[in-house]
């Protein structure tokens, strides 16, 4: 029976980083997908430490929020947070970087108003995501490894081609990704044995 608990709403969202990581490390995990409905219930229960999903239920009773978080406690359990401090900051500084692009993402979806979400939009399109790929493809060049930080994987290419995997899902309404490098990086995330499979065998979702 699996240890591990991990619940979110039925869809890839801010939990998918999480899915990524347990399923690279090798970590056996219930994956637990609720509906809106059951979430109101779930929710008033305080069984979420801060009323947000995803969390993660540990064999002991220990419950983790936040999807940053729980991915990087299972990344430091299995060697891929980085080999020592510096790797594990520039790590996490390439795992933020994604967060904030998220976020932004997740403002032009949620913006009511057809005007302001197309000016959003084009500025995402035309310079953040552009600026924040020119500084990815500059992090890789100057990795001889081909991986982002030191010379084995990280969260931090998890956490990259987890956010070019979705840009992908979104289809026509996301940027396109140019950079050769960055695309080179993405297919050798999503060949790695594990990931290919769960990219294959994933149940379909609409986010």
């Amino acid at each position: 029976m699996p240890s591990y608990k991990l619940t979110y709403f039925n869809g890839r969202g801010r939990a998918e980083i999480v899915r990524f990581v347990l399923l690279q490390a090798g970590v056996t995990y219930e994956d637990n997908r609720i509906e809106f409905e059951t979430w109101g219930k779930m929710k008033k229960s305080g069984v979420a430490p801060f009323s947000q999903l995803p969390i993660l239920e540990l064999g002991d009773g220990t419950v983790l929020s936040q999807s940053g978080a729980i991915a990087r406690f299972i990344a430091k359990q299995n060697g891929l947070a980085g080999k020592d401090l510096i790797e594990q900051a520039l790590v996490d500084s390439i795992m933020d970087s994604t967060v904030d692009i998220f976020n932004t993402m997740a403002k032009i979806y949620f913006e009511k108003d057809e005007g302001q979400k197309a000016t959003l939009k084009k500025k995402f399109i035309e310079d953040t995501f552009p600026t924040w790929e020119t500084n990815i493809g500059k992090i890789l060049q100057q990795n001889a490894s081909g991986w982002l930080v030191g010379k084995a994987l990280t969260l931090a290419d998890l956490a990259v081609f987890r956010l070019v995997d979705e840009l992908k899902l979104s289809g026509g309404d996301a940027p396109t990704v140019k950079s050769p490098l960055l695309k080179q990086h993405a297919s050798k995330v999503a060949e790695l044995p594990k990931i290919a499979k769960w990219l294959k065998d994933r149940p379909k979702s609409d986010f």
